[in-house]
């Protein structure tokens, strides 16, 4: 008996089970592919978000400390020497936020301070 008269028999003899293999490894193809388009989606849609909140920011310094001098970004902007370009300082920093009478509080709270630049 040839090797691929063996296989042909095997493969008519367990018919179901392997037509419930192929099934099943179809539809978790189907489930990651999906799985990885909506995660896709999502992340573009949250980058989006905060592209929109941040607005046109391409570099951020961050210090261990907190914060920087105060005229730090304008001795940025005269070393750039580029009109275009705008330094803006921002202070960042954590709170919490609690309604006047105190009876909500939403803590860790991203509390971010920016001038008129």
């Amino acid at each position: 008996m040839s090797l691929w008269k063996v296989i042909r028999r095997n493969l008519r003899f367990f018919h179901r089970h392997n037509l419930g293999i192929i099934l099943a490894a179809a539809m978790c193809s189907l489930v990651l592919t999906g799985a990885l388009t909506v995660g896709d989606s999502v992340r573009s849609t949250l980058r989006k978000l905060a592209e929109q909140r941040i607005g046109k920011g391409d570099i951020a310094m961050l210090s261990p400390d907190g914060f920087f001098e105060e005229d730090l970004a304008t001795r940025i902007h005269s070393e750039l020497k580029e009109d275009h370009t705008l330094i803006a300082p921002i202070a960042l920093s954590r709170g919490m936020l609690t309604s006047p009478e105190g009876s909500v509080q939403v803590p860790n709270v991203q509390v971010i301070g920016v001038d008129e630049r």
